[in-house]
C-alpha cells in the first residue's frame, strides 16, 4: 500500500491549536501546507513539559545535568494531581510512570531536549510529554470521518463469549445513563469516570470524537458479549490526552487486574521514540508485574501511511489496522484507504462502516447540519477494528487464561477465516 495523502483537516487542526494553548506541534510549521502530498514527520506535545524514565536513578541523573547548565525545572509531583483527575480516591500506591517535569526556558523545547540528550551520556531517557488523540480525522490519527445512522440492512449484534475476562476500555468514557442502551447495559464504570453529560436529551450537540468511548465499548461487547467490560475516561471532550495522564490512568487499570487493555488512541512521536510515560503498562505487558500480564490492543491510526503510531507500534502491544470486506459475499478483506500499515502492524479487522452503540444525542456534521442519533451508529476507523480484536482476545483468554501476547497472536492466526493481509498482518474475522 502506498503512502496516503496528507490529512484533509490541517485547517481544523490549526483551529484547535489556536484555542488549546496546552498543545503544540513540532515542527511549528507542520500544519501550514494544506497541499502537501504526505504528512511531515511531526508530533504534538505539552509546552514546557518533559518526561524522564523513572528507574535506576534516571530522574536524579536528569536533575544533575539540568542543574549543570542552569535549566529551571520543577517536578510535577511537587504541585498537584494530573489534569482531568476528578478522582474520589487516591491512586493505589506508587504510580508506575515516568518522572514529569515542567521546564522554564526561553528556548524552544526541542532545543532543550537536544541539549539534555547531548549531556545525558546514556544515564537517562528524556522526551516531550506527547499528546495522544482518539483515533479521528481532525489529526489524521483519529476516527475516519463522522458517525452516520445505520442503514436498513445494518444492525448491531451480540456474539462471542469472553465470560469472566476483564476488558478495560481506556477512552472518552460513557455518559451518565448509558445503561439504557442494550449494548452498554453491562458496562462497569464510576461516576468520576463518566463523560460530563447525560446519555439522553437534546444537549449537548456532539461533534468530533465525542461519543467515541461509547462506540468502542459497544464494539467490544458485540465481539465478547459476556466479558467484564470496564470503562475508564482518559480523553477530554476534544478527544485529547497526554502520556503522563494516560500513565496515571493506566495505574488504576493495572490495579484492577484487567486482562485486556483496549487503547483506541495513539500518536506519532518525536523521532519515533517510545512513550516512556507508559513504562508501567509496558512492564506489566512484558510480564514484570505481580499478576498475569495484560494483553494490550492498540489502534494503528488513520494517517493512511507507514509512519509508526504509538503505543500500537511497541513490541509489547498488539497493533491493529483496518480493512473493509469486498468481493462476492463481502468476504475478502481489503486494506482500508485510511489505515496505517507496515511490518509493525500485527493484525487487522473490519474498520469500515462498523455498527455499534452511539449516544442518543444530536451530532454536528457541519456548521449547518446536525444529525439526531437514537443509540446506535456506523463509524469507520482503526479504533473500531481494535475494539473488535479486544473482544476476540477476551474469548481466547476465556479458553486459555495463560496466553501472553505471542500466544494470543498465534491463536488469532488460527481462527477460522483468518487470512494474511499485506502490510496489515492477519485478518481477525
Amino acid at each position: 500500500m502506498a503512502d496516503g495523502p496528507a490529512p484533509k483537516s490541517h485547517a481544523r487542526a490549526r483551529h484547535l491549536l489556536e484555542r488549546r494553548r496546552d498543545i503544540l506541534v513540532h515542527p511549528s510549521n507542520a500544519l501550514t501546507d494544506d497541499s502537501a502530498s504526505a504528512p511531515v514527520a511531526h508530533h504534538y506535545y505539552r509546552p514546557g513539559e518533559l518526561l524522564v524514565r523513572n528507574d535506576a536513578g534516571q530522574a536524579d541523573a536528569f536533575e544533575r545535568v539540568a542543574d549543570q547548565f542552569r535549566l529551571r525545572y520543577r517536578r510535577r509531583e511537587d504541585f498537584g494531581r494530573p489534569r482531568l483527575s476528578g478522582k474520589d480516591a487516591e491512586l493505589p500506591g506508587p504510580v508506575p510512570a515516568a518522572a514529569h517535569y515542567h521546564v522554564y526556558s526561553d528556548e524552544p523545547l526541542e532545543d532543550t531536549l537536544r541539549r539534555l540528550e547531548d549531556h545525558a551520556h546514556g544515564e537517562f531517557e528524556v522526551a516531550p510529554n506527547h499528546v495522544l488523540f482518539a483515533l479521528w480525522d481532525l489529526w489524521g490519527l483519529s476516527p475516519y470521518g463522522d458517525p452516520r445512522p445505520l442503514k436498513k440492512n445494518e444492525k448491531t449484534r451480540l456474539s462471542g463469549d469472553g465470560a469472566g475476562v476483564s476488558v478495560a476500555v481506556v477512552d472518552s468514557g460513557v455518559p451518565r445513563g448509558y445503561g439504557v442502551n442494550p449494548l452498554l447495559e453491562t458496562v462497569k464504570t464510576w461516576e468520576f469516570e463518566e463523560e460530563p453529560w447525560d446519555y439522553d436529551g437534546p444537549t449537548p450537540v456532539l461533534n468530533g470524537t465525542q461519543g467515541h468511548g461509547s462506540f468502542v465499548a459497544g464494539v467490544v461487547r458485540q465481539a465478547a458479549q459476556n466479558a467484564i467490560l470496564h470503562s475508564y475516561r482518559v480523553l477530554d471532550t476534544d478527544g485529547v490526552t497526554d502520556e503522563w495522564y494516560l500513565g496515571h490512568q493506566l495505574a488504576l487499570v493495572l490495579a484492577s487486574g484487567a486482562r485486556v487493555v483496549n487503547l483506541s488512541l495513539g500518536t506519532t512521536t518525536r523521532a519515533d521514540q517510545r512513550l516512556i510515560g507508559l513504562s508501567g503498562l509496558e512492564a506489566a505487558a512484558r510480564g514484570d508485574g505481580a499478576g498475569p500480564a495484560p494483553v494490550v490492543v492498540a489502534a494503528a491510526g488513520n494517517l493512511g501511511d507507514s509512519r509508526k503510531c504509538y503505543p500500537a507500534a511497541d513490541d509489547w502491544a498488539i497493533g491493529v489496522g483496518a480493512v473493509e470486506l469486498t468481493g462476492p459475499g463481502k468476504s475478502t478483506p481489503k486494506p482500508a484507504s485510511f489505515s496505517n500499515h507496515g511490518d509493525w502492524v500485527d493484525v487487522c479487522a473490519v474498520g469500515v462502516n462498523v455498527p455499534s452503540s452511539f449516544e442518543a444525542k444530536p451530532y454536528r456534521l457541519s456548521p449547518s447540519k446536525v444529525e439526531q442519533f437514537n443509540g446506535e451508529a456506523a463509524w469507520s476507523g482503526t479504533s473500531f477494528a481494535t475494539a473488535h480484536v479486544s473482544g476476540k482476545v477476551a474469548e481466547l483468554l476465556q479458553t486459555d487464561p495463560g496466553l501472553d501476547r505471542q500466544g494470543v497472536l498465534a491463536a488469532l492466526k488460527g481462527l477460522g477465516g483468518a487470512t494474511l493481509v499485506a502490510n496489515l498482518g492477519w485478518f481477525v474475522p
